[in-house]
C-alpha cells in the first residue's frame, strides 16, 4: 500500500501545475512584483524561465538553466531579476524594477524541477496619469487622463486629491466613464497629488501626479496682513521657479478712482530679482491701511493677489500722570473679523529674563490700567484674534511714564538741592542790600557838613599825590 501511495503522489506532483491568470498593477516608474508560487519544492535540478507574449510571438525576459547559468531579453539585467534566495521555498517571482509602458503585457513563468512542472500566467498593467500641459499656470484648466495598459474590458475608475474622492463640482468634472478629470481654475493650492484609482474584478491599481502650477508662490491667496504703526512690514510677492512676468508691480485700490501704481522696493540680497516683488514698508504710518495687488502679466494673462493691509496702534485716551487710572486703545484701521484682544504686560526680571503677564480679555478694544507704580512699567500688548485663532499684535512701552516715575521718586533730592541753591541766593542778596545800606548811611551823614567833606576830599587828594611821587622818584644811592 505505500509503494501504491508513493507512486501516486508522484504522478500528482509530475504533473503541470496550472493556476488561474493572475493580474497584476503597476505605476510607471515604480517596481512590479509578478507572482509564480509552487505549492510544495520542485526540487533540484531545476530551470525556471519568464517569457512575454508580444502579439503573436514570445520572447523571453529571463531563464535560468539546469547548470545555474542565467541569460537576460529585454528588459534586461538592469531591471529584471528571479531572485534565486526563494526557489527552494517554491517562490519563482520574477522583479521588475522603473517599469515603462513598454512592460506592460502577458508574461508567463515555467519553472521544471525533478518533481513537476509549474506554470503561471501574468498580466501586468502599468497606470499613467497624463497631464494636458506640464507646467500650467494659475487660474487656467488642466485635464488628466488615467491611462492603463494593457487597458482591462471591464473597470472602474474613480479620482482621489491628496486621499480625497473628487467628483463633479465647480472645480471638477470627471466624464461619464471616469478616464479623464478636469480642474478648473488652477491655484497653487491645486499643486498637490491627483490619483486614478482602477478597479477590476481581481486587483485595484493607482497611479498618481503630481501638478507643478505656476504662478504667485507667496502669498497663496489673497488674504490679510497686520502692521504695527511705525515697524517695518513687507507685503510679500514671490513668483514660482522659472516664471518669468513680462510685468509686475502693485496696485493700491482708491475710492471712485483708478488704482494708484505703486513701486516695488529693490529685493532682498538673498531673493532673485526676477522672482521676488515684495513691497517693502520701513516705518508703517496708519495712511498705509487699505488694499494693495500684486500682479504680474505672463503669457498674456495677468495672475494677482489681493493683500489687505489693517494698521495697529495702542492709543493713551488721557495723558498719563503717575497714580491715576490710565485707558489705553487696541486701534485698529480695520477691525473686520476680530472678535476679542487680549491684553499682556512684558517685563524683565533681575537677570533680563522677559516675564509675560497675562491682564484679560474681552471683546471691547479699550483696557484700563490701575496708575499704580507698578503699572506704568515695562510693555503692554494687546493681542487682537479671530475665528481662526491670534491675528495679529502690537504694543505701547512705559519709557515715557517711567522717566516721570522716576523724577517723582526722587522728588525728594531734587528738592534739597533746590533749597540750598536758594538760600546761598538769599544770603547773597541779603549783603548786597546791607553794603548799599552802609554807603547810604554814611553819604547821608556827611552831607549836613559840606567843609567836613571838603577837607575829607582834600586829605584824600594830598595823600594821592605823595604815593605817586613816591613811587615816580628814585631813592637816593649811599656811597
Amino acid at each position: 500500500m505505500r509503494l501504491i501511495a508513493l507512486v501516486v503522489w508522484t504522478i500528482l506532483w509530475a504533473s503541470v501545475t496550472q493556476g488561474e491568470m493572475i493580474e497584476v498593477f503597476a505605476e510607471r516608474g515604480s517596481t512590479a512584483v509578478l507572482p509564480c508560487l509552487s505549492h510544495a519544492p520542485l526540487k533540484n535540478p531545476l530551470t525556471v524561465q519568464w517569457t512575454k507574449r508580444n502579439n503573436m510571438m514570445e520572447s523571453t525576459v529571463w531563464r535560468m538553466e539546469r547548470s545555474g547559468m542565467e541569460f537576460w531579453g529585454s528588459p534586461g539585467p538592469q531591471r529584471s531579476q528571479c531572485p534565486h534566495s526563494g526557489f527552494q521555498d517554491g517562490d519563482f517571482r520574477l522583479i521588475i524594477q522603473e517599469v515603462r509602458e513598454s512592460d506592460a503585457g502577458e508574461y508567463k513563468c515555467t519553472a521544471r524541477g525533478s518533481r513537476g512542472i509549474v506554470q503561471k500566467t501574468v498580466i501586468l498593467r502599468i497606470i499613467t496619469v497624463l497631464v494636458s500641459q506640464s507646467l500650467p499656470l494659475e487660474g487656467s484648466t488642466v485635464s488628466l487622463n488615467c491611462s492603463i495598459q494593457p487597458q482591462p474590458q471591464k473597470a472602474t475608475v474613480s479620482w482621489l486629491n491628496n486621499g480625497t474622492v473628487v467628483g463633479n463640482s465647480p472645480k471638477t468634472e470627471v466624464t461619464k466613464k471616469g478616464w479623464t478629470l478636469t480642474v478648473k481654475r488652477l491655484t497653487l493650492a491645486d499643486a498637490t497629488d491627483w490619483s486614478c484609482v482602477v478597479h477590476t474584478a481581481r486587483q485595484t491599481g493607482r497611479g498618481t501626479q503630481r501638478l507643478t502650477v505656476r504662478g504667485i508662490a507667496s502669498p497663496a491667496s489673497d488674504g490679510t496682513m497686520y502692521g504695527a504703526v511705525g515697524s517695518s512690514l513687507t507685503l510679500p510677492c514671490l513668483f514660482s521657479e522659472g516664471l518669468i512676468p513680462q510685468q509686475k508691480g502693485w496696485e493700491r485700490e482708491t475710492r471712485g478712482a483708478v488704482p494708484q501704481s505703486i513701486t516695488p522696493s529693490p529685493p532682498s540680497p538673498s531673493s532673485s530679482p526676477s522672482l521676488d516683488a515684495s513691497l517693502r514698508l520701513s516705518a508703517v504710518e496708519e495712511r498705509d491701511g487699505g488694499v494693495y495687488t500684486c500682479f504680474g502679466l505672463v503669457e498674456d494673462r495677468r495672475i494677482e493677489r489681493r493683500l489687505r493691509l489693517v494698521t495697529a496702534k495702542v492709543g493713551v485716551t488721557a495723558p498719563p500722570k503717575a497714580g491715576q487710572p490710565l485707558t489705553l486703545t487696541c486701534d485698529l484701521s480695520d477691525a473686520t473679523g476680530v472678535d476679542r484682544y487680549e491684553w499682556f504686560r512684558v517685563t524683565s526680571d533681575a537677570n533680563g529674563t522677559e516675564v509675560t503677564t497675562p491682564l484679560g480679555t474681552s471683546s471691547e478694544k479699550s483696557f484700563r490700567l490701575a496708575g499704580g507704580s507698578g503699572e506704568l512699567s515695562g510693555e503692554l500688548v494687546c493681542q487682537f484674534h479671530g475665528k481662526e485663532g491670534a491675528l495679529g499684535n502690537v504694543s505701547y512701552h512705559f519709557h515715557t511714564l517711567g522717566r516721570l516715575e522716576a523724577t517723582t521718586k526722587g522728588g525728594s533730592s531734587s528738592q534739597v538741592a533746590i533749597i540750598t541753591t536758594f538760600s546761598f541766593l538769599v544770603l547773597v542778596l541779603i549783603l548786597i542790600l546791607l553794603q548799599m545800606y552802609k554807603n547810604h548811611r554814611r553819604r547821608k551823614m556827611i552831607l549836613p557838613y559840606p567843609a567836613l567833606e571838603t577837607v575829607i576830599h582834600s586829605s584824600s587828594r594830598a595823600q594821592e599825590r605823595t604815593e605817586r611821587k613816591k613811587t615816580t622818584d628814585p631813592e637816593p644811592t649811599t656811597n
